[in-house]
């Protein structure tokens, strides 16, 4: 999932979320926080991620999703390490207020707030800085100009006893002061039964497991992963399988196919990650019988 995408799945929740928190009162809003559990979710953004709040801070809870704001930069938490910050000044500014610094800076920027957020460097699988490139223009003359580099995201992936944690990761991209500008880190703590399961399927995958055929393609890979709730979520599920990918027999057919196995075979559950919208059935008058 990249930043965009993030963003708007975010923001039917954080709108709720807001506008419980500034006080608000309409059906389904959200319940506002109590005022130690709003200075606690306060103080934890300002020790372990920096954020310098500038007005008077509100908070609010849906769904065991937490959120503090003080009109420009939001946190929001959920479980013991999901976390989300969004600084909207920093990040309408764009690519003339993006951090300037060394990818080596932001990467020991990475490690410091996952470490303050109580997760282990060691479970780091890599940690690898994305460029991202302005959109092409033209010039006065009417000539294309070339892309030029824009703002960095740091992106931090994660394993565990060598097991791919496919959904924990942080992105992270800084302001020209160094400040947060966007932040989601979903790095959760994972159940021994979870890691387990991964280590049986690990054994599994060397063994005779043999993955389902896939029609005009063919196995690429087998491991063992562990899946979770995103950060954009009102649950916290988890589960291990065996990933699949599959190698399309045309190379034009596009993304592999992937699928998520038991020791069986079969496909598991994935986990959950928002309720689906679930609408009154619509009465209808029966015709009237002539």
């Amino acid at each position: 999932m990249t930043v965009g995408k993030t963003f708007r799945i975010l923001a039917p929740l954080a709108a709720g979320l807001l506008w419980a928190a500034a006080g608000f009162d309409f059906a389904n809003a959200a319940e506002q926080l109590s005022k130690d559990d709003a200075s606690k979710l306060k103080e934890t953004g300002a020790k372990a991620f920096g954020i310098q709040w500038t007005r008077a801070v509100h908070g609010a809870n849906e769904r065991g999703v937490l959120a503090v704001t003080d009109g420009t930069t939001t946190l929001t938490r959920r479980g013991s390490r999901t976390f989300i910050v969004n600084n909207r000044k920093a990040s309408a500014a764009g690519d003339a207020r993006a951090f300037t610094g060394t990818d080596d800076a932001l990467k020991k920027r990475g490690t410091r707030i996952l470490e303050a957020a109580g997760a282990s460097s060691k479970e780091v699988l890599e940690a690898k800085v994305l460029q991202q490139m302005t959109s092409a223009s033209y010039g006065r003359d009417g000539k294309p100009q070339a892309p030029k580099k824009g703002r960095r995201t740091l992106l931090v992936t994660r394993q565990v006893d060598g097991i791919y944690v496919t959904s924990s990761r942080l992105l992270l991209d800084l302001d020209a002061n160094g400040r947060i500008a966007f932040m989601e880190l979903c790095w959760p703590d994972l159940s021994p039964e979870t890691l387990e399961m991964a280590r049986r399927l690990q054994q599994s995958s060397k063994g005779e497991f043999k993955p389902p055929a896939m029609e005009s393609a063919s196995v690429e890979s087998v491991q063992p992963v562990v899946l979770h709730s995103p950060a954009v979520a009102f649950f916290d599920d988890q589960v291990a399988a065996l990933q699949v990918i599959y190698r399309p027999d045309r190379e034009e057919a596009g993304k592999k196919p992937v699928r998520y196995l038991d020791a069986a075979g079969k496909d598991v559950p994935l986990p959950r990650q928002m309720e689906p919208l679930r609408e009154e059935p619509v009465k209808r008058e029966n015709p009237a019988v002539h």
